[in-house]
């Protein structure tokens, strides 16, 4: 009985991260080569219309919001551009440094900041994801208003966890 209720818990498991990974429509950046995936109905701009060269992908629903961004600036290490980004989300008036810590991207190590910043009458908050892929400084930037930041913040997690430089599936858009 112990055997047939693991195995099931097992198939279950299977099956769930199986229903998890196909609920996101996927994209490929014609930028920068990489691929991510947004819950269906969210609007993706890929490549968005913008002046920043930077900025290789933009995605909104609603009040949420995600950019990924790309520098090819010189840094003379991953923590280097960890303290850089640190200190750009500090140069914005208002902004409260909420947490910070490591996290992994695509199998590679990366880096977290959480983050709070009044827009007009709202009070936001974001999580910024950084790390260092094939010879580029990426940044995942998420946020949405704080009210709805604690029910919004495990689609970023998926968005974020979606992200991946590895192979080739023609179904991504």
């Amino acid at each position: 009985m112990l055997r047939f209720l693991v195995l099931l818990f097992v198939c279950v498991f299977l099956f769930g991260l199986q229903a998890w990974a196909n609920d996101l429509v996927l994209y490929v950046s014609p930028l920068a080569g990489f691929r991510i995936g947004f819950p269906e109905g969210w609007e993706v701009e890929n490549p968005p219309d913008t002046f920043d060269p930077t900025l290789m992908l933009s995605a909104r629903s609603g009040e949420a919001h995600v950019w990924v961004t790309l520098e090819h600036r010189y840094y003379p290490s991953f923590d280097a551009f960890r303290e850089q980004v640190r200190s750009d989300i500090l140069l914005y008036p208002g902004v409260q440094m909420l947490s910070e810590g490591p996290a992994e991207v695509d199998y590679v190590p990366a880096y977290w900041y959480m983050f709070s910043f009044p827009e007009g009458e709202k009070e936001m908050q974001g999580i910024l994801y950084l790390f260092f892929r094939n010879e580029g400084f990426y940044r995942i930037i998420c946020w949405t208003s704080k009210t709805s930041f604690d029910i919004t913040f495990p689609t970023f997690r998926k968005i974020v966890g979606s992200f991946t430089m590895r192979g080739e599936d023609t179904s991504y858009r």
